[in-house]
């Protein structure tokens, strides 16, 4: 079973460090995740082909402590966990008792978890700019400085200082859909829930850091 496209697309290649220039009215992007420590939230997902076409449709929790902490725990259509202690990122598919784990440096450059949960300031790797969109949130697309990542292009819908949803588009065109509910900002959370111990009798694949 394939993990979801959200974060199996991942570049391997370092990120660029050099600063872009803001948009008008990109200051408040800016300012959500440079006071961003910690975000707890229900998300439902959808991937889409570049026709638009409907390839997957997902539900779960996410747990997020910057930097470099996450968890996104997949609970329909199958139960899936993604889990990065800061050094390893972790990939638990319970339907094929497989395990996957590779270091964190290597997954986490211009990809939506590191937008999430990177230390970096969101302009180091990312050009934003204000655009037009559906609904009656506010939109901003960002792109990443280092063109042949895996990201195309990333938009962030905003209901007033709120992050509500992400739309990633990739290098073939795929889209990822992401809505996100119940969402807490800034609240304490268990840091047992980013440490990951592969289940006693699920194949491993990799070596942890």
């Amino acid at each position: 079973m394939q993990l979801s496209r959200l974060f199996s697309l991942v570049a391997l290649l370092p990120v660029s460090l050099a600063l872009a220039a803001a948009s008008p009215g990109t200051e408040r992007v800016e300012r959500y995740f440079a006071d961003l420590r910690t975000l707890e939230a229900e998300f439902r997902q959808q991937v889409q082909d570049p026709q638009r076409g409907l390839l997957q449709e997902a539900s779960g929790q996410v747990w997020i402590v910057r930097p470099g902490r996450f968890r996104w725990n997949y609970s329909e259509p199958y139960e899936q966990e993604l889990v990065s202690d800061g050094r390893n990122v972790w990939t638990y598919d319970q339907d094929l008792e497989q395990v996957t784990v590779k270091p964190a440096a290597e997954v986490l450059t211009d990809t939506p978890a590191m937008l999430l949960s990177g230390g970096e300031p969101i302009t180091a790797v990312f050009s934003i700019e204000a655009v037009a969109g559906e609904g009656q949130m506010d939109w901003y697309r960002l792109r990443p400085l280092v063109e042949d990542g895996s990201v195309e292009e990333i938009h962030l819908g905003f209901d007033e200082d709120d992050l509500r949803a992400m739309q990633v588009t990739d290098q073939f065109g795929n889209r990822t859909l992401l809505q996100f509910e119940q969402v807490r900002r800034n609240a304490d959370i268990d840091p047992a829930r980013f440490r990951f111990i592969p289940p006693a009798g699920a194949d491993l694949i990799g070596t942890p850091q």
